[in-house]
Order: C-alpha cells, then structure tokens, then sequence
C-alpha cells in the first residue's frame, strides 16, 4: 500500500498531466485517510475550480488554508475563487 505522499505525488502527476479523475480518485482517498491534509484539500479544491465548481473549490481550499494557513498559493487560489464567485471583500482580504 502506498504512503500518503506516495499517493499525493502520483495524485499531483496525474492532474499535471490532465488525466483528472484519477487525481481526483486519489485527492478523495487521501482525504479518506487523512481528511486535513491541507495539500490534498487545495489541489481538490483547484480541480474543481476548474470543472467550475467554484462554490465545493472555495470550501475545500478553505479547509485547507484552514489546516495549515502557511501556503499562499491557497491563499491566491481561494481568493480567485471567491472573485468569481463575486465575494469580492473576502477575495481582496485573501490577496492580501
């Protein structure tokens, strides 16, 4: 059986590479495990932004900023995310 990272680093070559829901088949089952990991939680979270599930993307990335608010990719993300979704004074906080 695979480590978590194990499954993240291939989770993460797989959306690289376009093939979408295997990372997604990966992202779900890593969160199955650990359902914090913050990593897992953004990189749902930007797949389904780009399906255009902006609301599920917001929520998850927030989890994730939520689990570990060290990352300013997540930030940026989730604040892209809350612009589309016209949350514009929670998007200006997030790029700040």
């Amino acid at each position: 059986m695979a480590t978590l990272i194990e499954a993240l680093t291939l989770a993460v070559e797989h959306h690289r590479a376009g093939r979408l829901a295997e990372a997604e088949v990966l992202y779900g089952r890593i969160l199955d495990a650990d359902p914090e990991n913050a990593t897992a939680l953004h990189l749902l979270g930007v797949l389904l932004a780009g399906r255009g599930e902006d609301a599920d993307a917001a929520a998850l990335i927030a989890r994730s900023i939520a689990a570990d608010g060290g990352d300013a990719n997540a930030h940026y993300n989730l604040a892209t995310i809350l612009e589309r979704l016209g949350r514009t004074a929670q998007a200006e906080a997030g790029y700040r």
